[in-house]
């Protein structure tokens, strides 16, 4: 949205300086020239113009950058600038929220009243947030509330079925089963979130051909809302076996760049694999350990890799390490390593190695047909368009699993592969070899990682809070019949 150029005419300071900014700071982002829209909007703040909701759109400006602690900033002097309106504490707690602060986000909703921004949002946000902190009952209290409140949103009963016993509770089935006249009259995406809760019900009473349909239609909604091309997935994949020059990387041009690169200490430890194949639960032991932070799906590689290839950026792998170490820290102010799982790393791979040369890489691998099935279930409602269909499954794990090998060829011993059905069937030595791995010594918290409490936004939010355990291994055996999509796709 184009950023509007006048400010508000009363309680102006120094107004004319801040029209000059907000007119520069279009032209900066159609460049992508990221250093001149942080000193901007930096100038914003310390000019602390009155320049009402355009706040709002500079604190995602900021947000889109990487910039954290600027973005908490702009939504604290929009706060100040709209004398505590709730709408503003609404901002508040969002941006907080975005920046992985959930704790704080949490705190800046509880000074909203509940009917803000409306009863049902209210609810679900409280909801979700209970959820992502592992606060399961507090959780299921409030997305039930959501949920009678607004029954055609299907997220808060996708998130409602995350903290429920959906096998054993008649009265949520009732309730689930109730809303289908509400969520057909909704919006696409939240009515495939609805059919996707549905899959969730059906699969728990053990009813897989309602479970299968009910996953395939909401699949078939989110195809035509945001389709797959393969040819843009397949240019992704060869891209990302170039380095900073564009170029195909060899393990020369990796060690040069990490020679340039090797004068800051390194701070991540990368976890990645397919979604669905267990990169949770390696955070999560990871995580558990005194040194490390789980950062979860961070997304700042594609910050850097944008940089590199800006017209404004310095693409030497000394800069872009800088600008890491930047966005790590706004993240993670305190030392220690941290855990970068984003889902899209194996497309980075070669950015990341070259800008934090010292840092293990793990790559989670699971049996091919019960990922498959994981992903096609699992409700992915941005940026995943290939887990709507099986065949497009097949596809991109083909594509994956020859970035795995060329990435194997590359890194050498800096990655670890670890198959999951190892790891949660005697789980004592991957952890072992894992945290060797990190360079890491042992400590007994590690092996019992659903103890630990940290906040978790991913699919796997409830599972990471249940002791290791064998139950998502031949989870596709039920549904093999429905599955040929995947298993007749050609090689």
């Amino acid at each position: 949205m184009p950023l509007n150029s006048r400010p508000p005419a009363s309680g102006q300071r120094d107004i004319a300086a801040a029209l000059r900014l907000l007119q520069q700071l279009s032209p900066a982002m159609a460049r992508r020239d990221r250093g001149r829209q942080v000193a901007i909007m930096r100038e914003l703040v310390a000019l602390n113009a009155p320049l009402g909701p355009q706040w709002q759109q500079l604190a995602q400006i900021a947000l889109s950058l990487g910039e954290v602690d600027l973005a908490c900033q702009i939504a604290e002097i929009h706060l100040a600038h709209t004398g505590g309106e709730p709408l503003a504490h609404c901002l508040k707690a969002a941006v907080l929220e975005q920046a992985g602060r959930l704790v704080e986000a949490r705190a800046a909703m509880a000074l909203v009243p509940r009917h803000i921004p409306s009863p049902a949002a209210h609810a679900f946000g409280l909801g979700t947030s209970a959820l992502h902190l592992g606060r399961a009952d507090e959780a299921r209290e409030h997305l039930a509330e959501a949920a009678r409140l607004d029954p055609g949103n299907g997220f808060a009963w996708l998130s409602l079925g995350m903290v429920s016993n959906l096998a054993g509770d008649p009265a949520l089935t009732r309730s689930m089963l109730a809303a289908a006249p509400h969520a057909a009259r909704a919006a696409p995406v939240p009515q495939a979130a609805y059919r996707y809760a549905l899959g969730n019900l059906f699969d728990a009473q053990g009813d897989h051909h309602q479970a299968f349909a009910s996953y395939a239609s909401g699949a078939a909604i989110m195809r035509r809302v945001e389709p797959f091309n393969r040819a843009a997935d397949a240019q992704s994949a060869a891209a990302a076996v170039t380095g900073l020059t564009r170029a195909e990387l060899t393990r020369e041009t990796l060690a040069a760049a990490g020679r340039q690169a090797a004068e800051l200490p390194n701070r991540t430890l990368f976890v990645t694999g397919l979604p669905r194949s267990g990169t949770t639960l390696v955070e999560q032991i990871l995580a558990s350990h005194s040194k490390v932070a789980g950062g979860g799906e961070l997304s700042l590689l594609p910050l850097l890799a944008q940089e590199a290839c800006s017209s404004a950026g310095a693409a030497d792998a000394a800069t872009l390490a800088g600008l890491w170490d930047h966005l790590l820290g706004q993240r993670f102010p305190a030392p220690g390593l941290v855990v970068d799982k984003s889902l899209n790393t194996s497309r980075f791979l070669g950015l990341a190695a070259s800008i934090a040369p010292g840092a293990p890489v793990i790559w989670v691998q699971r049996d091919p047909l019960d990922c498959a099935w994981s992903c096609f279930r699992t409700f992915f409602p941005q940026s995943m368009p290939w887990t709507y269909d099986m065949a497009d499954i097949a596809w991109l794990f083909r594509q994956e699993e020859q970035l795995l090998a060329r990435w194997q060829d590359l890194l050498g011993d800096r990655l670890l592969v670890v198959p999951y059905e190892q790891l949660a069937g005697d789980p004592a030595p991957w952890i072992g070899r894992i945290l060797d791995h990190c360079g890491l010594a042992a400590e007994p918290q590690v092996f019992t990682p659903h103890h630990t409490r940290r906040a978790v936004t991913t699919a796997s939010a409830s599972q990471v809070r249940q002791p290791i355990n064998r139950r998502g291994i031949g989870s596709a055996g039920p549904y093999r019949q429905y599955l040929q999509g995947f298993t007749a796709a050609p090689v």
